[in-house]
């Protein structure tokens, strides 16, 4: 070949992909290979997550976030963390409304977990006493 450009021949692919079948054949290792080793890469949903209405303890998600920095492991794009900043203070604020407006309800009081909260003093006794008034409420009610 007088040229040396790769695509100077209309086979030049070949070169490169010799072998076609193995372009669609893939192989994956399974989570529990790779769960030591791989990296994580938040997005601001996943960050957002504490300050959601779920069973997550604050303190639980910082501890597995301390174990992932320590190792090198934990990555939060730059863009990730300007969603988490633009988003945070939405949701507490809705965490604010959702205990208000529980705490102006008859009945249901308390009836989901806010993970964020549940290492706060007083906050899990609070759930105990609104689980007791809600078990008599259903009684009287029915």
């Amino acid at each position: 070949m007088a040229n040396d450009k790769p695509s100077s021949s209309p086979f030049w692919l070949r070169t490169i992909f010799p072998e076609p079948e193995s372009i669609f054949s893939t192989t994956h290792k399974t989570l529990s290979e790779i769960k030591d080793e791989c990296f994580i890469v938040l997005d601001a949903n996943v960050l957002l997550l504490p300050y959601k209405l779920e069973d997550v303890s604050l303190p639980d998600v910082i501890d597995v976030y301390d174990s992932l920095c320590s190792k090198n492991r934990l990555i939060i794009p730059a863009q990730a963390a300007r969603e988490f900043a633009k988003n945070r203070s939405q949701n507490v604020a809705n965490l604010v409304k959702y205990m208000r407006d529980q705490s102006s309800l008859s009945f249901n009081i308390l009836n989901k977990k806010i993970g964020a909260l549940n290492n706060y003093p007083g906050y899990n006794e609070l759930r105990e006493q609104a689980e007791e008034i809600n078990n008599k409420i259903n009684f009287y009610s029915s």
